[in-house]
């Protein structure tokens, strides 16, 4: 299956994005924690004026379907993403914590790449949406409560970030 097609980086394009704690480390676990990425996750919305479509922050990872208004945007919008969040949860840690999380020295959150596939069509869309709904399920983790803004399992849809 081609993902890449014919991709023109300065049109806007919607996106399936995953990306996870090193190690696949249950962080988000933590309420506090989770909470502390999904605010600095919609401040970065915000910013570069990235839609969420529709989002799962599970234990360790997170799903998501965005919308670019220019797809060239993605890296820089996942680098301080990822960047900031990292910050922000490192000072909520403890010693003990900090220490799963180092790697030759320095703090490492996130595993250092993203998996992304571009949406080309409505099924694409719906496989995607679909997966997004039921991966907490998959996991067995359905009976977590979700939508609300104290939960640990996150699950969001229309998310307008600018």
């Amino acid at each position: 299956m081609v993902l890449r097609k014919d991709l023109h980086l300065e049109q806007s394009h919607a996106v399936f994005i995953t990306t996870t704690i090193l190690r696949h480390f249950p962080i988000f676990n933590h309420k506090n924690i989770a909470e502390a990425f999904l605010y600095q996750f919609r401040e970065t919305l915000q910013f570069f004026n990235v839609e969420a479509i529709g989002y799962v922050l599970m234990p360790s990872h997170l799903h998501a379907i965005l919308h670019f208004p220019k797809v060239i945007q993605m890296p820089k919008f996942m680098q301080s993403l990822k960047s900031l969040s990292s910050r922000k949860i490192y000072r909520m840690l403890n010693r003990e914590m900090i220490e799963k999380f180092t790697v030759n020295g320095r703090f490492r959150l996130w595993n250092p790449r993203y998996d992304d596939v571009y949406i080309y069509s409505t099924l694409q869309f719906r496989i995607k949406l679909e997966y997004i709904h039921n991966n907490p399920v998959k996991k067995d983790w359905s009976h977590l409560p979700v939508s609300g803004p104290t939960q640990v399992l996150q699950i969001g849809f229309l998310v307008k970030g600018g």
